[in-house]
């Protein structure tokens, strides 16, 4: 069946009951104002406030048992997960939104933004008295302002539903062809088949599909799609939740940009270039085959291995369950205050870090550098059994102490403890020392942006 043009849909986005009620603030200032939003039932929970700082993404969450989704101020829907991250310029509120036995209900949230956010801080424990000869451990810690987070849920095009749109609904399999929309509208469930060959399919509803064909042409995502297997060969942009029940490939000219979860549980291949802004969830191998870009700003986990033959570029968080191989000719670019964990890791190319906070690589068995691969910029190199083998280039900026620890927001911060002589005693952000003479610790964190900050502890043996 070919989709024939439709009259566009009415799409009602405010479907919540809300009060606005100006009145004077408790203020000094009278003329400040304050909306008071009455919700309309308690089967939803956004939890409470939030505060953040300008340019920091918040975390919010929304608790409920049936379908949610998350609205921004003025009604747009800009997310179907219950866990989102945003990062408003300025004070506002945000509404999650469910669907609980045919009727719809809110909850909402405010995010107060203070425009200019303290710098980094650490702090250590009070002074310890400890007996000649214990063991002890010191801990530190930072504020949320070390680290940082590139997670993002960026709003679709704010013109994403207003075309004039064909409605697809029931089983049938469609055709939708150049210059023609096609529409999946909110609360519909289609459960049929699509060939995209030029037009532009919106999901904004449920999509569960026997099969897509994408050859051609615009995918856009704000409520769910799941398919079998998925070959995306033109531009895809989720806002919502991507589900892939087997194998999913991107073939040239293709282009994922995710803001939404993006979940395949068996191998995704890379043929052109990926953009995760939010979550990226493979159930087995991760094959970048190409020189083209991977990016990664937030979370991506990998069940099996991961192949870096192009470039990838990680500045938020990697776990790979197995092995990650950085193959010969290809770079991987690890951003401050990013991370990747990894049983074993293969270096046979370039990895380049940034030039002020540290980046961190983090293995739990087996790291081999070899001859051809260089390693520059401020990284931290963690393997607790040590090198197996290292006969690759390492900048002096490179360390392999182990001296980097997730914290704050997400990214990691640098940690090294000195003793009043000056001398290394541990790094990270818990060092066990057995003193057996009165000493003064120092630790130094070095945050995101490369600042240094140190707080300091007195360990008066007695």
């Amino acid at each position: 069946m070919t989709i024939m043009p439709h009259l566009a849909q009415s799409f009602s986005l405010l479907l919540f009951l809300i009060t606005a009620l100006w009145a004077q603030n408790t203020s000094s200032d009278p003329d400040e104002k304050a909306i008071q939003i009455i919700h309309d039932s308690l089967k939803t929970n956004t939890g409470s406030d939030k505060n953040g700082c300008a340019g920091e993404p918040v975390l919010l969450r929304g608790s409920a048992h049936k379908k949610s989704s998350w609205l921004d101020s003025s009604g747009l829907r800009i997310s179907s997960s219950q866990e989102i991250f945003v990062n408003p310029t300025q004070s506002t509120f945000y509404i999650f939104q469910t669907d609980f036995n045919g009727s719809v209900h809110h909850d909402t949230v405010q995010v107060n933004i203070t425009p200019d956010c303290p710098p980094c801080s650490v702090h250590t424990e009070t002074n310890i008295v400890t007996p000649p000869g214990k063991t002890i451990t010191l801990t530190a810690n930072t504020n949320e302002h070390c680290t940082r987070s590139n997670c993002s849920n960026r709003t679709p095009p704010a013109d994403y539903l207003t075309k004039g749109a064909s409605i697809l609904s029931g089983t049938a399999h469609y055709v939708i062809s150049l210059h023609q929309t096609a529409s999946i509208p909110e609360e519909t469930l289609f459960n049929g088949s699509i060939d995209v060959n030029g037009g532009t399919l919106i999901v904004a509803g449920r999509a569960i599909l026997k099969k897509i064909n994408f050859k051609s042409g615009r995918i856009i995502v704000t409520g769910e799609l799941t398919a079998p297997y998925f070959t995306i060969s033109d531009t895809l942009e989720n806002y919502g939740t991507v589900n892939v029940d087997s194998d999913a490939s991107i073939v040239a000219p293709g282009c994922i940009n995710n803001y939404g979860t993006f979940s395949v549980n068996g191998i995704l291949t890379l043929n052109s270039r990926a953009y995760n802004h939010s979550k990226m969830n493979i159930g087995s191998d991760l094959i970048q085959r190409s020189n083209d870009l991977f990016t990664n700003e937030c979370s991506l986990v990998v069940g099996n291995d991961l192949h870096i033959n192009g470039t990838f570029i990680n500045k938020g968080a990697a776990a790979v369950t197995f092995n990650t191989f950085i193959r010969d000719g290809s770079q991987y670019i690890t951003d401050d205050g990013s991370y990747i964990t990894s049983k074993n890791m293969y270096v046979e190319s370039s990895i380049q870090g940034g030039s002020a906070g540290m980046s961190s690589i983090t293995i739990q068995e087996e790291l081999y550098i070899y001859k051809s691969a260089y390693i520059d910029g401020r990284i931290d190199i963690c393997d607790k059994n040590g090198i197996e083998v290292n006969v690759g280039k390492m900048d002096k900026n490179v360390s392999t102490d182990c001296r980097t620890a997730i914290d704050g927001i997400g990214g990691v911060a640098s940690f090294v403890w000195y003793d009043s002589m000056g001398k290394i005693v541990g790094t990270g952000k818990s060092v066990t020392i057995t003193p057996v003479v009165t000493t003064t610790y120092i630790v130094t964190v070095i945050d995101v942006n490369g600042n240094s900050v140190s707080d300091k502890i007195n360990i008066k043996v007695e």
